[in-house]
């Protein structure tokens, strides 16, 4: 039922070399195998439609050529998060020593594993017999609790940072509010002067007030006193008038005093 199962194992047939045989087979003209033959065929052929109209492929996939089926893998992981680890399998794979006498074997344990991946149903199950007597499943789990590691790691980092810079802003808010608090007590000891300063310059200005009103005082009394010696001096002159004696020097040189607005 599984299109991935059926199309491993057409490849395999394939690549155990079924093709020419098939071939062969055909030059017996046998109607019921030929029957036979041409069903296989049709099914290889509607699966591999399927299979490229899964991977939204228009064309016919070249299964035995390399160079197309890297292009559709491409196209295929391109934008997803696959696509980093396509390119590392495959230059890993060029990493692989050809002189080496286990070349093939790397690449076959490769070959097997992917087969595995592929065919192996959920829970580790299989349907035929596996390639390699791994359960993928649990590989995959595996991998998933790393990403969840990961992605747990990444978060605590972020926290971390997060908390870090507010640390950092609160040690800021604490530096300016401590210089706030330092220029608000500058501010208050400034006043504080200020209105000392004013409140020694109102008393003064209070007592130079007072010396004024008392210094009108005393010149309103002295220019009273002034008028009286004024009308004193007249009524003197007027009585020595009468007995004919001249004193308008001395009137002279007396002031008149005008009384204080």
């Amino acid at each position: 039922e599984s299109l991935e199962f059926r199309l491993h194992l057409r490849h395999e047939f394939m690549m155990l070399g079924i093709h020419p045989i098939i071939i062969r087979l055909r030059q017996l003209n046998i109607s019921q195998l030929n029957k036979h033959l041409d069903i296989f065929e049709f099914l290889r052929v509607e699966d591999e439609k399927e299979f490229a109209a899964r991977l939204h492929v228009m064309e016919r996939i070249d299964y035995t050529n390399a160079v197309k089926m890297t292009d559709v893998l491409q196209r295929k992981t391109a934008y997803t998060g696959a696509y980093v680890h396509l390119i590392s399998l495959l230059y890993h794979c060029l990493l692989l020593p050809v002189d080496d006498p286990h070349y093939d074997k790397y690449l076959r344990l490769i070959d097997r594993m992917v087969q595995q991946a592929v065919i192996q149903q959920d829970h580790g199950i299989d349907p035929d017999i596996s390639p390699l007597p791994i359960n993928i499943h649990k590989l995959v789990l595996h991998l998933l609790h790393e990403d969840e590691q990961r992605t747990l790691i990444k978060q605590m980092e972020d926290i971390k940072r997060a908390q870090e810079h507010m640390l950092l802003r609160l040690k800021k808010m604490e530096w300016e509010c401590e210089r706030t608090t330092m220029e608000r007590d500058a501010h208050r000891s400034t006043a504080e002067k200020l209105r000392t300063q004013l409140d020694t310059k109102i008393q003064i200005i209070g007592k130079q007030k007072e010396k004024e009103l008392d210094m009108e005082g005393q010149v309103a009394k002295t220019t009273k006193q002034v008028n009286e010696l004024r009308i004193r001096c007249d009524q003197l002159e007027a009585r020595l008038k009468e007995k004919n004696v001249d004193f308008s020097d001395l009137k002279k040189e007396i002031p008149v005093v005008a009384p204080p607005p």
